[in-house]
């Protein structure tokens, strides 16, 4: 079992660790909260925790979710490199890493999937 540290604060869970889950793999996952006092979630509902719960497995670094927000907007890669001083080849990775890794096979699938798991605000 893995044990996972979080804090909830504002009706959001933010994890302290970050890790990854081989794609495909079932294992069970114990959320421990460090504020003891915690009785309720308030308005997170079961549900959304575990969405955010499931969301880990596909552990996107920061920089793949700035990349994935930015074409979201409709910017191509090499607006997106000019906006983060980044390679365009280092975006077509970190791209291609997001595809992977969401298990999709483009640009509008990896946004879809993101918006639809949370992962986009």
């Amino acid at each position: 079992m893995l044990t996972v540290r979080a804090i909830l604060k504002d009706n959001a869970v933010t994890f302290l660790e970050k890790f990854d889950l081989p794609a495909g793999t079932k294992q069970s996952i114990l959320v421990t909260f460090l504020d003891k006092n915690i009785t309720e979630f308030g308005d997170l509902s079961q549900q959304d925790l575990l969405k955010m719960v499931d969301n880990l497995h596909f552990s996107l670094s920061d920089q793949e979710i700035a990349v994935l927000r930015l074409a979201r907007q409709g910017m191509t890669n090499k607006q997106i490199a000019d906006e983060l001083e980044l390679g365009s080849g280092t975006v077509r990775n970190y791209l291609s890493s997001v595809y992977e890794k969401l298990k999709v096979s483009n640009r509008t699938s990896a946004i879809a999937k993101a918006i639809e798991h949370g992962l986009l605000e």
